[in-house]
């Protein structure tokens, strides 16, 4: 068996070296082409996250803007219902004031049909009287019956006249003095005192 020189075992050192450094180098190819690979599809995909952002970013937007004037309509829909209620409450204190005009109308109206009904049978009344009235002013008997009634009432009523005036006659006066609590206020007597005045010498 022959000895190995050292330039074969360097040569064979170094081809070890040079297939494991070829294999290293293809293995680190691959891997830099897989990195390459991943990289580009990591840029696709941030780029396709980008998009993505600004089109949440203009969505976002646009949301705000629509909950914005949501904001503004529903505001105006309160007022709107605010004015409505106020408005209602009017109308209904109105018709209150209506209903309660009509059933005084109607309370006025039941009084003065009432009235009219009495003053029609007044006026019934006072027609039939008129009537019995005027019967017996046209004939002659009848005439001098109602003189005669009359000249009973006139007696009666001097009978009465006289008997009022002789007890107003009875009654005490007290001279035209005015009285309070029984005594007059008017003195009977009036004291007049005179003093002498005195010269200053």
């Amino acid at each position: 068996m022959d000895k190995l020189s050292p330039n074969k075992i360097l040569i064979s050192v170094l081809l070890a070296l040079c297939i494991f450094g070829g294999f290293k180098y293809l293995s680190g190819q691959k891997d830099k082409q897989e990195l390459a690979r991943t990289l580009s599809e990591t840029r696709i995909q941030l780029l396709a996250l980008e998009e993505e952002k600004q089109n949440l970013l203009q969505t976002l937007e646009k949301v705000k803007e629509a909950q914005s004037e949501s904001l503004q309509k529903n505001m105006a829909l309160k007022e709107n219902l605010r004015a409505s209620n106020n408005r209602l409450k009017e109308l209904f204190a109105e018709f209150d004031a209506v209903k309660n005009q009509k059933v005084g109308a109607s309370l006025n109206y039941a009084i003065l049909k009432a009235e009219n009904k009495v003053l029609r049978e007044k006026r019934q009344e006072l027609f039939q009287e008129n009537q019995s009235i005027q019967k017996k002013l046209s004939s002659v008997v009848e005439l001098k019956k109602a003189i005669r009634e009359l000249k009973a009432r006139a007696r009666l009523a001097r009978i009465e006249i006289k008997k009022r005036s002789k007890e107003l006659e009875d009654i005490e006066g007290n001279a035209g003095f005015f009285i309070k609590s029984g005594k007059s206020t008017y003195p009977s007597k009036v004291r007049i005192e005179v003093m002498p005045a005195f010269l200053k010498n």
